[in-house]
């Protein structure tokens, strides 16, 4: 899973929601690592409150992405990567 959302982020470079989504899922699959061990172990609730903060962060990490790209949407009419020149300083 986590070779999937790598290779995403490494072979589909001119689409941004693409490259939003692979990282949504290389964090989720760090989260699932983090849920799996902590299962494992029995007792430990460090994991379990770590995947909950997680789970929150990558939320809202969501959220922004997608409404920063609506608004550069409709600043310029394309998400391709390669048409960003806003950011030139």
């Amino acid at each position: 899973m986590i070779s999937a959302s790598f290779f995403g982020l490494l072979l589909n470079r001119k689409h941004l929601i693409i490259n939003l989504i692979a990282i949504e899922v290389l964090l989720l699959v760090v989260v699932l690592n983090f849920f799996i061990f902590s299962a494992y172990i029995g007792e430990d609730t460090f994991g379990l409150i770590f995947t909950v903060i997680i789970f929150s962060v990558a939320g809202v990490e969501s959220a922004l992405g997608l409404a920063l790209i609506l608004c550069y949407f409709r600043l310029k009419g394309t998400i391709v990567i390669n048409f960003f020149n806003i950011m030139k300083g």
